[in-house]
């Protein structure tokens, strides 16, 4: 074996091939050609597959491509020896290769045994085409509802790449800013930013990419679009980042806001004619109250003066006639604090404190001092709230005061209760009283709205106007229940929490 492997290229010992048999020319040529092509082809084999391996490292089973390509490597090898062989009588070295040559092609025999299992799961070239047209057929579908729902959306849209250039641009954005998608598309967004902050736009957008996340833009400031025929107007832009193929890009929804902004000046101004309507009237309900009296003071003091200094020397008929002015002038006295405690009823009084509603009834009780022979039914179910205390106050004085004043009876009962609500607490202050008729019930709640005559009862006719503007003013209601001879009861409602 040693000497067989010194002599591994000796030829000394075989003759060549030429001259071993009776070769003719055509014949000899035709297998040194035969071999010499075999041999190219078989060179450009591994070549290919080699760099298909190289190229397409992902792909599987690729130990058994190189153990391929080196079969097919050693095959040509072969065949170019016999083809050498005509001149030089290699044979030992021809032996050696076709030995290499039969120990890979063996081990690509076993490794194609142990890869054809796998090779018969991997899914058919028709399956997989299928699957990749099906794919394909909904992707398609899919950028094309994207793009139907893009272009139809009501507010303006526009994609804008890292370099801040626009790559799509819908209808809505075209109607806003007066260009055409096409106009749009390929421009910097710059176009549409005016011109006094484009210097400072670059920054901004950098800034984003840096952070991107859905917000709006601008925030806390008024944004405006700079229009084809150069005009300004306020819009509203909110940003939303897209990832596509390893670059940010964004999705900037556009609304035009000139209507809303001419709405809140318009609104502002309104509000603030109001608000000067109602110091105005303020002003003048207190000069009028304070100017008013001081006169009717006067003519209340003379009429009384007259009586006392004339009571002797007067008719009775002339004494009465004092009597109605004095009642006249108080009377237009009243009504105008009345008027001056309506005009301050829309006004909300800030100062919350913790109380209990029996503790205020009581308090207002004290005040009003009802006759002996009247009971008072208070319910234990009077809440503590933490409210303002005045408004209520005001309200449980007048409607008791009422119950007891309109009463037809020197002897009564007056019942105050409370039942709650999701929000809302629901008091009643009920009377067995005269009754209202089902045509008034509305009209009680009217300024200067009486059931009686003033010369019978002495009223302005202001304080259930007075009730009803302040619940409404802190959110609350009043109804009234009531038929004649059936007494009345004044549902209201209070909130258990206010909201200022």
């Amino acid at each position: 074996m040693l000497e067989f492997w010194k002599k591994l290229f000796d030829t000394s010992d075989f003759p060549s091939r030429w001259h071993c048999g009776n070769w003719s020319a055509g014949h000899g040529w035709l297998h040194i050609a035969s071999d010499t092509a075999i041999w190219g082809a078989y060179m450009a084999i591994p070549a290919i597959l080699a760099y298909f391996v190289l190229k397409r490292k992902d792909f599987p089973f690729l130990p058994v491509f190189w153990l391929f390509a080196a079969f097919i490597f050693s095959c040509g090898t072969t065949h170019l020896l016999d083809a050498g062989i005509f001149w030089w009588p290699t044979y030992r070295l021809s032996g050696i290769v076709k030995l290499i040559t039969a120990v890979v092609s063996w081990a690509t025999v076993f490794a194609l045994i142990s890869v054809v299992p796998k090779a018969l799961h991997l899914p058919r070239l028709s399956a997989i085409n299928t699957e990749l047209n099906e794919a394909l057929l909904a992707t398609t579908k899919s950028e094309d509802r994207l793009r139907r729902v893009f272009e139809a959306a009501p507010n303006g849209f526009v994609i804008v790449n890292e370099k801040g250039v626009i790559t799509m641009a819908n209808s809505a954005c075209s109607a806003i800013f007066g260009y055409s998608p096409e106009e749009l598309t390929g421009q910097t967004i710059d176009i549409l930013i005016p011109t006094q902050h484009r210097d400072k736009h670059p920054g901004f957008r950098a800034a984003f990419h840096a952070n991107p996340e859905t917000r709006p833009m601008g925030h806390g400031r008024d944004l405006y679009g700079h229009c084809k025929d150069g005009t300004e107007i306020p819009v509203e832009i909110g940003l939303n980042p897209i990832e596509d193929e390893g670059e940010t890009l964004v999705l900037a929804s556009i609304v035009d806001i000139t209507e809303r902004k001419r709405s809140e000046q318009t609104l502002a101004q309104y509000t603030a004619d109001l608000e000067r309507s109602n110091r105005e009237l303020d002003e003048f309900a207190y000069v009028a109250s304070h100017d008013l009296r001081t006169p009717l003071e006067g003519i209340e003091n003379l009429s009384s003066w007259v009586q006392e200094d004339a009571s002797e020397l007067l008719p009775d008929e002339s004494k009465r006639h004092l009597q109605q002015i004095q009642q006249r002038a108080a009377r237009l006295k009243t009504l105008l604090t009345d008027l001056l405690d309506y005009s301050r009823a829309g006004r909300l009084e800030t100062a919350v404190t913790c109380f209990r509603v029996r503790d205020l009834v009581d308090d207002v009780l004290v005040m009003l001092q009802p006759p002996e022979t009247f009971r008072m039914d208070i319910s234990p179910n009077l809440p503590e709230l933490e409210s303002v205390q005045t408004p209520l106050r005001h309200i449980f004085h007048n409607l008791i005061g009422n119950a007891i004043k309109h009463h037809d009876r020197e002897e009564g009962v007056i019942t105050i209760d409370c039942l709650e609500e999701d929000d809302f607490y629901r008091f009643t202050v009920a009377d067995d009283g005269p009754g209202i008729e089902a045509a008034f019930h509305e009209r009680i709640f009217l300024m200067f709205e009486t059931l009686r005559p003033r010369d019978q009862v002495e009223g302005s006719g202001m304080g259930l106007a007075i009730i009803k503007k302040s619940l409404e003013t802190y959110g609350g209601t009043i109804s009234v229940q009531s038929a004649p001879g059936e007494g009345t009861t004044f549902h209201f409602t209070w909130p258990r929490t206010l909201v200022f």
